[in-house]
Protein backbone atom coordinates (compact mmCIF):
# COMPACT_ATOMS: atom_id res chain seq x y z
CA UNK A 1 0.00 0.00 0.00
CA UNK A 2 1.38 3.35 -0.88
CA UNK A 3 1.97 6.25 1.46
CA UNK A 4 -1.15 8.08 -0.26
CA UNK A 5 -3.86 5.30 0.07
CA UNK A 6 -2.62 5.40 3.99
CA UNK A 7 -3.24 8.63 4.17
CA UNK A 8 -6.76 8.12 2.18
CA UNK A 9 -7.84 5.36 5.37
CA UNK A 10 -6.24 7.70 7.71
CA UNK A 11 -8.14 10.76 6.56
CA UNK A 12 -11.39 8.06 6.12
CA UNK A 13 -10.95 7.57 9.55
CA UNK A 14 -10.90 10.87 10.73
CA UNK A 15 -13.87 11.60 9.18
CA UNK A 16 -16.19 9.33 10.86
CA UNK A 17 -14.72 10.89 13.96
CA UNK A 18 -15.56 14.04 13.35
CA UNK A 19 -18.64 12.84 12.99
CA UNK A 20 -19.03 11.31 15.86
CA UNK A 21 -18.17 14.61 17.82
CA UNK A 22 -20.27 17.33 19.26
CA UNK A 23 -20.37 20.37 16.77
CA UNK A 24 -18.96 22.66 20.16
CA UNK A 25 -16.09 20.00 21.14
CA UNK A 26 -13.09 21.50 21.97
CA UNK A 27 -9.70 21.23 20.65
CA UNK A 28 -8.57 18.43 23.67
CA UNK A 29 -11.61 16.40 22.96
CA UNK A 30 -11.40 16.75 19.39
CA UNK A 31 -7.29 15.42 20.07
CA UNK A 32 -8.41 12.87 22.52
CA UNK A 33 -10.96 11.47 19.95
CA UNK A 34 -8.36 11.17 17.32
CA UNK A 35 -5.89 9.63 20.03
CA UNK A 36 -8.68 6.99 20.80
CA UNK A 37 -9.68 6.46 17.14
CA UNK A 38 -6.19 5.33 15.91
CA UNK A 39 -7.34 2.58 13.38
CA UNK A 40 -3.93 1.24 12.26
CA UNK A 41 -2.85 -1.14 15.54
CA UNK A 42 0.86 -0.19 16.24
CA UNK A 43 2.19 3.28 15.74
CA UNK A 44 4.75 3.28 13.43
CA UNK A 45 5.83 2.92 10.19
CA UNK A 46 3.73 4.42 6.95
CA UNK A 47 0.31 3.98 8.28
CA UNK A 48 1.25 6.10 11.70
CA UNK A 49 3.04 8.76 9.33
CA UNK A 50 0.15 9.15 7.17
CA UNK A 51 -2.46 8.99 10.22
CA UNK A 52 0.09 12.22 11.82
CA UNK A 53 -0.13 14.00 8.72
CA UNK A 54 -4.18 13.75 8.05
CA UNK A 55 -4.35 14.78 11.79
CA UNK A 56 -2.84 18.22 11.44
CA UNK A 57 -4.49 18.57 8.64
CA UNK A 58 -7.71 17.69 10.32
CA UNK A 59 -6.56 19.83 14.00
CA UNK A 60 -5.47 23.08 11.70
CA UNK A 61 -9.36 23.69 11.39
CA UNK A 62 -9.47 24.05 15.31
CA UNK A 63 -6.47 25.56 15.86
CA UNK A 64 -6.30 29.05 16.94
CA UNK A 65 -4.03 31.65 14.75
CA UNK A 66 -1.42 33.64 16.34
CA UNK A 67 -1.58 37.18 15.31
CA UNK A 68 0.80 39.55 15.13
CA UNK A 69 1.43 42.14 17.76
CA UNK A 70 0.71 45.74 16.99
CA UNK A 71 4.14 46.47 18.47
CA UNK A 72 6.04 44.19 16.24
CA UNK A 73 3.78 45.28 13.10
CA UNK A 74 4.99 49.10 13.93
CA UNK A 75 8.30 47.91 12.87
CA UNK A 76 7.46 47.04 9.38
CA UNK A 77 5.44 50.31 8.61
Amino acid sequence: MTVGMWHDRAWKSIEDIHRRLPSDATLKQREQALKDGYPFGQRKYWPYKAWLKARRQYLAKYKPTRSIPDSLLSRWK
